[in-house]
């Protein structure tokens, strides 16, 4: 069996790395308790790569956390193209001097097919330049989200964040 379950998880990889392990284990008998720590081992290297790239303000490691049919609505409701994401990203880390920290955790997962409904902690803590661009504040924001993940034939990519609530702190005192 083990000869045949490898190969056969082997054949499935080029189909994605997530079909790959439904796959497999299904053929093993693994239970949806062992496919959401199978994803949620997944989605947290994906978080971590994200926070990475965000921490090295690497843009192009980033954006390859953004999946090619994103459809990402700004507050206005316009549906936003990769490109304005990207320049909307870049915006906002050009008042960051440094991020001294960034971690996002996963609270829970919801796995259904191949979509998972994911509910995320995230607490940043940075250096931001004020508006007259000399001024350095510490910022610490901690949000609670909640998250749809998508399996594609790329892997696991986030594709709408929903924020729940979460707090402001800079230079230590909390911001309304």
């Amino acid at each position: 069996m083990k000869n045949r379950f490898s190969r056969l998880v082997w054949l499935a990889g080029p189909i994605g790395g997530g079909i790959a392990i439904s796959i497999a284990l299904y053929l093993s008998g693994c239970s949806g308790e062992s496919m959401e720590l199978m994803l949620r081992s997944k989605i947290t290297d994906a978080l971590a790569r994200r926070s990475q790239a965000t921490r090295a303000k690497d843009i192009d490691a980033y954006m390859a956390s953004v999946p090619e049919d994103i459809a990402l609505r700004d507050k206005s409701g316009s549906v936003m193209t990769r490109d304005q994401i990207r320049d909307e990203v870049l915006r906002g880390w050009s008042i960051i001097t440094k991020t001294i920290l960034i971690n996002e955790v996963i609270d829970s997962i919801n796995v259904n097919g191949d979509s998972a409904i994911v509910y995320t902690v995230q607490r940043w803590k940075r250096l931001m330049l004020e508006q007259d661009r000399k001024t350095v504040d510490t910022v610490l924001t901690t949000l609670s989200r909640r998250e749809l993940w998508r399996n594609t034939s790329k892997g696991w990519f986030r594709y709408t964040v929903e924020n729940l609530g979460g707090k402001v702190f800079i230079n230590g005192y909390p911001y309304p």
